[in-house]
C-alpha cells in the first residue's frame, strides 16, 4: 500500500487536502487529532506530574489553552510533550496502516504537522507539503482558532521552516487561494502524479 505524508506549516490547509484525498479512495489517518486523543485518555497522569497538577481541571481534564501556551513558550518543554505522544501516535499510525490494508483501502494518508521532524518520513513512500504565505497562514490560524498573531508565530516557531520542508518533499501544493481552487490542485495532483503511484 503506498504511504503518503501530507504535511506543512499551521494554517496551510493539510487537513483539508488530506479530507480530499478520500474521495480518490485514501485511508486517512490524522496524527493531530490522535495525539489529542493519546493525551486526554493516556497520558493525563504524566502531564499532572512532569509539567504540574495545575494544568488538569477539576473534572480531570486537560486545559487546553493554558497548556498550549505554556507548552509552546518553551522549546524544552515542547520536545519533553513530543517525547510523550510521538511514540503512541507511531504506533497509532502503523494500526492504522494495517488496518487500512485489510480494509482494501488504495492508499494511506498521514497527515501530520511533524512528519520530517519527528523523522515519520523516513516510514512512508513520500511527502506532500501543503505551502501558503505566512500572511495567509496567519490570517487563517487566528480566525480558525481564535489565538493572538504572536500565539500563532511562536507555534510556526517550533516547527521546521517553510522552506527547508519544501527542500524535503517530493510534491508541494500551494494554497494560497480558494478552496474551489485548493480542490482543483488536489484532483490535478491525483489524476497527474498519485494515481500512477497508488
Amino acid at each position: 500500500m503506498f504511504r503518503l505524508g501530507v504535511t506543512g506549516g499551521i494554517g496551510s490547509g493539510k487537513t483539508t487536502v488530506s479530507k480530499m484525498l478520500e474521495k480518490f479512495g485514501a485511508y486517512v489517518f490524522d496524527a493531530d487529532f490522535e495525539a489529542k486523543k493519546i493525551v486526554a485518555e493516556e497520558l493525563l497522569a504524566e502531564i499532572s506530574e512532569i509539567f504540574g497538577k495545575n494544568f488538569i481541571d477539576e473534572n480531570g481534564n486537560l486545559k487546553r489553552r493554558e497548556f498550549a501556551e505554556f507548552i509552546f513558550s518553551d522549546k524544552e518543554e515542547t520536545q519533553k510533550l513530543n517525547s510523550l505522544v510521538h511514540p503512541k501516535t507511531r504506533l497509532a499510525s502503523k494500526k492504522a496502516v494495517l488496518k487500512a490494508k485489510k480494509e482494501g483501502f488504495l492508499f494511506f494518508v498521514h497527515n501530520a504537522p511533524l512528519i520530517f521532524e519527528a523523522g515519520i518520513d523516513k516510514e512512508l513512500d513520500a511527502v506532500l507539503v501543503v505551502a501558503v504565505t505566512e500572511e495567509v497562514a496567519l490570517k487563517r490560524t487566528v480566525l480558525r482558532d481564535k489565538i493572538t498573531e504572536s500565539e500563532v508565530k511562536l507555534r510556526v516557531s517550533r516547527q521546521m521552516p517553510l522552506e527547508e520542508k519544501i527542500k524535503r518533499a517530493d510534491f508541494v501544493l500551494w494554497n494560497n487561494g480558494t478552496l474551489e481552487e485548493l480542490g482543483k490542485s488536489v484532483c490535478d495532483f491525483y489524476e497527474k502524479t498519485l494515481k500512477e503511484l497508488v
